[in-house]
């Protein structure tokens, strides 16, 4: 996917959050490279602020909190464009461990960019749009052609993070 028909003027600043997984053995290294190079296209470009912010692995998928807020928008913004989040963000029925029942739970992505023009949300990612997963490598080729005209593929580009 090239991105959402919103963000074709350039000449409108964004703002980038890249949420990442605190917990998680062996990404760290990824996961500060993708925010160095965030941070890199930010000062080439007309990105207005980028925004580091950490998240657990899961959350009950009915959580009223800042972050359940911002998966629903995330939701909302896919099924207005025919897109899937899932099994990058994935919902299941579980057991609770506390006084029996049962409630459905959202598995987090280790890392997903989210990208805001206006205070309008723009892109996600991950993503999938039919059978192709749009990655957080993706968004990043496209977001940096777009925005210096550079066009630079990373070497994981196609490789979708999927949670465990």
């Amino acid at each position: 996917m090239e991105g959402s028909r919103d963000d074709r003027d350039v000449g409108e600043p964004l703002r980038v959050q890249l949420y990442v997984r605190h917990n998680t053995f062996g990404a760290r290294t990824q996961q500060q490279r993708l925010f160095e190079r965030v941070r890199r296209l930010e000062a080439r470009s007309r990105i207005e602020r980028t925004e580091l912010r950490r998240w657990p692995d899961r959350i009950p998928a009915n959580e009223r909190s800042e972050l359940g807020d911002v998966i629903g928008e995330f939701e909302a913004w896919a099924a207005d464009r025919d897109l899937a989040l899932a099994p990058c963000f994935d919902r299941r029925e579980v057991e609770s461990r506390f006084g029996g029942g049962r409630y459905e739970r959202i598995s987090l992505p280790i890392m997903c960019l989210a990208v805001y023009r206006n205070g309008r949300l723009q892109r996600v990612a991950p993503h999938v749009d039919g059978d192709r997963s749009y990655t957080v490598y993706d968004c990043i080729d496209d977001l940096e052609e777009r925005l210096t005209g550079e066009k630079r593929r990373s070497l994981r580009g196609s490789d979708a993070i999927v949670p465990p």
